[in-house]
């Protein structure tokens, strides 16, 4: 064990109603993309982090954590404490294709999701809603109309990649 890296976690949490549906995957609210996230790390001070991050971070900090290089290109980042990877103010995305496509962003305690092609992605204020029961008009909140320019951006380079990938498929 002392020279072992030991990672817990999940893929998605459940829903059992909270949001009118049973099961994952078909909404992206706190209870099904918040999951726990334990990683030890030999020599390293057990802390916790507040700060927002995504599994996509894990294949960069276990690089990081066995001092090898992370490959340049990959998404996510090194989240050990003291780390680079651990920015105020980092926005961390989500999304799921199950159901009505979907994706979210959060950064601070801000919230916004957007299906499909709907022009009003819903609102929420984490820190005053954590239940998310009650979207916000996305006028009201100049951080979430940021947000959700943040979002659509992150979208589109993600369409852009998957068109590039199809492409190089194709031969």
């Amino acid at each position: 064990l002392e020279d072992t890296i030991v990672v817990v976690t999940a893929d998605h949490g459940e829903e059992f109603g909270d949001h009118g549906s049973i099961g994952h995957a078909r909404t992206l609210h706190e209870e099904l993309i918040r999951v726990p996230l334990v990683v030890r790390i030999p020599g390293q001070e057990p802390q916790r982090i507040d700060d927002p991050v995504a599994l996509v971070d894990l294949y960069p900090t276990v690089l990081s954590a066995l001092g090898t290089e992370v490959p340049a290109g990959r998404v996510g980042q090194d989240i050990r404490p003291g780390g680079p990877g651990l920015q105020p103010g980092r926005v961390v995305y989500s999304e799921t294709s199950r159901g009505a496509r979907l994706r979210a962003a959060i950064q601070g305690p801000w919230k916004v999701i957007r299906e499909g092609r709907m022009p009003q992605p819903a609102v929420y204020d984490l820190g005053r809603d954590p239940l998310e029961q009650a979207s916000l008009p996305i006028a009201s909140a100049p951080e979430a109309q940021d947000l959700t320019r943040a979002l659509d951006a992150w979208w589109g380079a993600l369409k852009d990649e998957a068109r590039e990938e199809a492409t190089l498929d194709l031969g």
